[in-house]
């Protein structure tokens, strides 16, 4: 997607550096100016960084997935619906990305 490598870690960098959701905004409208339409894999990028500001920002520490259940930790407690870790009701991983992201956002 990015053919100069140099500019390739930069973006890399700028991305894991994000420390909040406008940051990532203004990045993906940069990266979508410059090198045109973004593919699904930079877009999935930008939605883990957005992921992981807004857990830090509710004090989730631990977001993972396993078996389709979003597994989510603030302190020390995870974070259960009646008892259960929640499941994905989506199969694919753009929706399930923005599903996770749905969730983490209606805990904040």
């Amino acid at each position: 997607f990015i053919p100069d490598e140099r500019v390739r870690v930069a973006v890399y960098r700028r991305i894991a550096e994000a420390t909040d959701a406008d940051e990532v905004h203004a990045l993906r409208q940069e990266l979508g100016d410059r090198f045109g339409q973004l593919p699904s894999s930079v877009e999935r990028l930008l939605t883990l960084a957005d992921i992981r500001i807004l857990a830090a920002n509710t004090g989730i520490h631990l977001v993972e997935v396993r078996n389709r259940k979003i597994i989510l930790k603030r302190d020390e407690d995870y974070i259960m619906d009646s008892a259960r870790f929640t499941t994905l009701t989506t199969t694919t991983p753009d929706d399930q990305l923005q599903e996770l992201h749905d969730h983490i956002r209606e805990l904040a």
